[in-house]
């Protein structure tokens, strides 16, 4: 299937019209580049940034060498916002690294790239230069997701202004599990690292990354007793315990201005009157995941304060409470723990 959805891709933009350069400044600039993915291995890139004149071919790495990703870099970096020093957290909501995620690189070309600039000019209705193009492949069958920033945007203190396509140029709701910038992983060191991640979402924005954050640090192990996750807009906090009579630790950090620093484990005292939780990690991943595809969640996603899977004596099945401001508003949603 997977064969057959990227044979599909591939004579859909090779059926696009000819022309004799590229379109958009955007992508005449990016050419050199692009004429390097011809060569490169077609199963090995999980995500690919274009840039102004530059591109990001992100691979993984092996995992004796820690796993994760590492990025191949073309072209001149100049004063880029963008955060190259790797390694980098693949979002625990696309799934494992697998040829399955991998961006077919022979489809991206400047034919096909001018073809998505238009699509995405036509819902922003400007004409401000592009900033970045990010090629994020899904989980589902041969989906791509293609995110197309404008520069506009830039200086304002919310999300830059984006368009999100499928690898058609058809303009699909904006999917969370891809954040703008993959959160760095952290370095291997006994002291406490001042900053782990820059210029991420804030944990109730984007869960998976929170979550993974998270466990590259926590001593929890897999048949632990999870007694609550913790999302807020300013910190996230993993709260366990690895037996029935072992002392309750918690994985956390503190989230400001758009950093996450102090990732630490520690001993925790849990609250008395709140009541715990009785899940494996697996399942908080599996709630994780499921949770950032609910409309409820979406709708609400960029003003929440507090994202919780918890449990409570009135309603002792695991579940989320969600807390959002401006307007406020309380409510729940089912944990779906599966």
């Amino acid at each position: 299937m997977r064969i057959l959805c990227l044979g599909f891709w591939l004579t859909f933009v090779f059926t696009l019209p000819l022309h004799a350069g590229a379109e958009d400044p955007f992508v005449d600039a990016l050419e050199p580049c692009l004429e390097l993915f011809k060569g490169e291995p077609t199963d090995s890139r999980y995500q690919v940034v274009l840039g102004q004149g530059w591109t990001s071919a992100l691979f993984a790495v092996a995992k004796e060498d820690g796993g994760n990703l590492g990025s191949d870099m073309c072209g001149e970096l100049g004063d880029s916002d963008w955060d190259t020093g790797g390694p980098y957290l693949w979002p625990a909501g696309l799934g494992e690294m697998t040829e399955r995620n991998a961006v077919n690189l022979e489809a991206i070309t400047p034919i096909w790239l001018d073809h998505i600039i238009a699509s995405a000019r036509a819902v922003n209705q400007s004409r401000e230069p592009i900033r970045r193009i990010t090629v994020t492949h899904l989980p589902e069958t041969a989906a791509v997701l293609v995110r197309v920033q404008f520069a506009a945007a830039k200086a304002q203190a919310e999300a830059p202004d984006s368009v999100e396509l499928n690898q058609f140029g058809v303009v699909i709701a904006r999917d969370v599990r891809v954040p703008d910038q993959l959160a760095r992983a952290p370095a291997e060191s006994n002291a406490t690292p001042a900053v782990i991640a820059e210029m991420m979402s804030a944990p109730t924005i984007d869960p998976q990354n929170a979550l993974a954050l998270l466990l590259s640090k926590t001593q929890a192990e897999p048949d632990a007793q999870i007694i609550r996750l913790t999302l807020s807009s300013f910190s996230a906090g993993l709260v366990y315990r690895n037996s029935p009579d072992a002392p309750i630790r918690q994985t956390e950090f503190n989230f400001l201005d758009a950093q996450a620093s102090g990732l630490a484990d520690a001993p925790f005292e849990f609250p008395a009157a709140f009541k715990a939780c009785n899940l494996r990690l697996q399942q908080v991943k599996n709630a994780v995941a499921k949770v950032v595809l609910q409309k409820r969640y979406k709708s609400a996603a960029t003003r929440l304060q507090h994202l919780l899977l918890e449990c409570s004596v009135d309603k002792p099945k695991p579940h989320w409470s969600l807390v959002a401001l401006e307007p406020f508003e309380y409510f729940d949603l089912p944990g779906q723990i599966e």
